[in-house]
């Protein structure tokens, strides 16, 4: 029954594609830096194979055969074992690694590094991986803020008589027409002093 089930998780694993928690672990290497240990499932990594030796097969010329009618054992033979499985990996990465963003919500920035810790026929593929990451951000207490800011009591500013009547002057000079027609002095002086102290 236990290999019944073991069965059954592998190919639910193959089919919905997804990348199971106990096959990854992502280890913080600083504030922008993780690194990440994963296997490629050996049932869904033999699919990958197919697909690269596949690929190989419509290339291979050999005498006697039209090209892309090869026999996969005779192909095997021309190129051997270790380049198909190479293949296979960068076909399993590249299906691998928008995966490991969407479902892990790793935010990547730049290529990653890949490297192949292992890499054999009929076994899982096992990869580490390391990416550079944007930083953690962390919010201000926005609310806090803006109590303190609201409860702060604003002080007066000291405005001087001196500095009163240069804006007075400064006025006079721009708009003369203003106090010609007999507008009342020290009403703008009080308009002044409650500027000069707002600002």
């Amino acid at each position: 029954r236990k290999e019944a089930e073991a069965k059954h998780i592998r190919s639910r694993r193959l089919k919905g594609g997804t990348i199971y928690k106990n096959m990854t672990n992502i280890k913080k290497l600083g504030d922008s830096q993780i690194e990440i240990e994963c296997e490629v499932p050996a049932d869904e990594f033999d699919r990958f194979f197919n697909l690269a030796l596949k690929d190989f097969k419509e290339k291979v010329e050999l005498p006697g055969f039209r090209k892309g009618t090869v026999p996969e054992r005779m192909v095997l033979e021309k190129v051997g074992d270790a380049l198909v499985l190479e293949s296979a990996a960068e076909l399993a990465i590249k299906n691998l690694w928008p995966r490991l963003l969407r479902e892990e919500k790793i935010e990547a920035i730049g290529r990653p590094e890949f490297n192949i810790t292992k890499l054999a026929k009929g076994n899982p593929l096992g990869l580490k991986i390391k990416a550079t990451v944007l930083p953690p951000i962390e919010l201000a207490d926005y609310k806090k803020i803006a109590k303190e800011a609201n409860s702060a009591k604003n002080e007066a500013a000291d405005v001087s008589d001196a500095e009163i009547a240069e804006t007075i002057e400064m006025l006079k000079k721009n708009n003369p027409a203003y106090f010609k027609e007999g507008n009342d002095e020290e009403k703008m002086k009080d308009a002044i002093r409650q500027n000069l102290e707002f600002e």
